[in-house]
């Protein structure tokens, strides 16, 4: 009896799919570098991998319970668009924050925080 290993395993139609919905959105990511450009690299770098972990996160969790492949990728486009967000926020307030008045930096990290925790699937760490 010859056993199958996981090379002989064809992807779906379905997986390729996602893959390339994943790919898509990781790529929304990497290649805006208005994202991150009033960071240092290392916190750059940080909340770059921060954002693809969260996509791949939800894409493995989505592909796991066989989610229709429409609702995926609205779901990783709506994702996509928080992470995005986010990211661009923490760019602007970072800079600022020296500066900025201590009730205003709470108001713009509570801003944060409401934001992440719309972002699904999150981890408790």
């Amino acid at each position: 009896m010859i056993s199958k290993t996981t090379t002989d395993v064809q992807k779906t139609p379905q997986s390729e799919q996602i893959t390339d919905i994943q790919q898509r959105a990781v790529e929304m990511i990497l290649e805006d570098e208005r994202l991150t450009n009033n960071l240092t690299d290392e916190n750059a770098t940080i909340l770059i991998n921060w954002g693809v972990a969260e996509i791949e996160l939800a894409v493995k969790r989505l592909s796991s319970i066989d989610a229709p492949i429409e609702n995926v990728e609205e779901y990783v486009d709506t994702l996509t668009s928080t992470v995005r967000h986010t990211i661009k926020s923490i760019n602007r307030l970072v800079p600022e924050a020296a500066d900025i008045d201590t009730s205003d930096l709470v108001k713009a990290l509570l801003k944060l925080v409401g934001r992440a925790r719309a972002l699904p699937f999150e981890d408790d760490d």
